[in-house]
């Protein structure tokens, strides 16, 4: 690990995660997180301590992911991964590598076939929107370079979700930096962003959902993308308690209910891919109405997912396919 490689992750860890304690982890209060149901809090400490020991450990070294992953919690595993492609993308910046090179090595040691692939573009997101904040056209152009656009929107998805993550207390103005970095995109681009400005809102409102979806509301035009990012992060981070995700599915009107659903499709979809034993054990535990809901909706994504896998626009008709009407 270079001394460069060495001194960005402690800058990341003291200032922007806090010092991580690992037998108590990250504190989410650190984001200004302030979950009152233990349930809720806990859920988002193991997320959030997941990922960036996932974020370290990319650091240290690109290579070796599923090496490095041992021992961490199935259930949150998803979340490391993601963490380790953010920390192997300024790994390559710290190194002196060309962002062209680096972006192409990254594509070498994840290849399609990997079940975190999703994970790892949301990652590189993640990291674009801290290197590049403002500039949505900066982190356009380099999502542009991987995989011939395929899986472009993901790094789309992953900026919305830092711009959200460390600006959620600005989103709800329409004149915002936060929203006006989204709008800076153009299309499906935008409309990716936006599902990642949701997926972060669900962390600050996951113990009181129907305020995250009132937040969304006020969102304007980026509304129903947000809605369905609230719906995907919902059934991602819960996926061993889907009743929190259908639950409030059935609270919304017909036109935001099918949004936050096509997320829940999505994220039994990307769930699936990462560990399917692990999600047929949740779904085998849920009683016969939900799971037989919950099974339709995963079989519909995975034939979805499956008819589009090869269009350059994979993840566009994807979200297509997810989305009822």
């Amino acid at each position: 690990m270079s001394f460069l490689a060495r001194g960005l992750s402690a800058l990341v860890v003291r200032c922007v995660a806090g010092r991580k304690e690992r037998d108590g982890g990250v504190d989410p209060a650190r984001f200004g997180i302030a979950l009152q149901d233990p349930r809720c809090f806990g859920r988002a400490r193991a997320i959030l301590t997941a990922f960036f020991l996932g974020f370290e450990r990319g650091l240290e070294s690109p290579d070796g992911a599923e090496r490095a992953a041992a021992g961490v919690d199935p259930l949150v595993k998803p979340f490391f991964h993601e963490g380790f492609a953010m920390g192997s993308i300024p790994n390559g910046y710290l190194r002196l590598v060309p962002s062209a090179r680096t972006l192409s090595r990254f594509e070498a040691r994840f290849p399609e076939s990997d079940p975190f692939v999703f994970l790892r573009y949301v990652g590189v997101g993640f990291w674009l929107g801290f290197r590049h904040g403002m500039r949505p056209w900066k982190v356009d152009r380099l999502a542009l370079r991987l995989r011939g656009n395929k899986y472009a929107p993901l790094i789309h998805d992953g900026f919305g979700f830092q711009v959200g993550f460390f600006s959620h207390r600005h989103v709800t103005s329409a004149g915002s930096a936060a929203l006006h970095s989204l709008e800076g995109l153009e299309g499906f681009a935008r409309a990716s962003a936006a599902n990642g400005l949701g997926r972060s809102l669900w962390f600050f409102t996951m113990d009181s959902p129907h305020r995250g979806v009132g937040i969304a509301r006020r969102l304007g035009t980026l509304s129903l993308d947000v809605l369905g990012g609230l719906g995907l992060a919902a059934a991602f981070t819960f996926p061993d308690e889907l009743s929190r995700a259908y639950g409030l599915a059935d609270t919304l009107p017909p036109e935001e209910r099918r949004t936050f659903l096509k997320g829940v499709r999505i994220a039994l979809y990307v769930r699936h891919r990462c560990d399917a034993s692990l999600l047929e054990r949740w779904l085998g535990g849920l009683p016969a109405p939900l799971g037989d809901r919950a099974r339709a909706d995963l079989d519909r994504a995975l034939r979805v997912g499956g008819e589009a896998m090869h269009k350059v626009d994979f993840i566009e008709a994807f979200h297509r396919g997810c989305l009822d009407g």
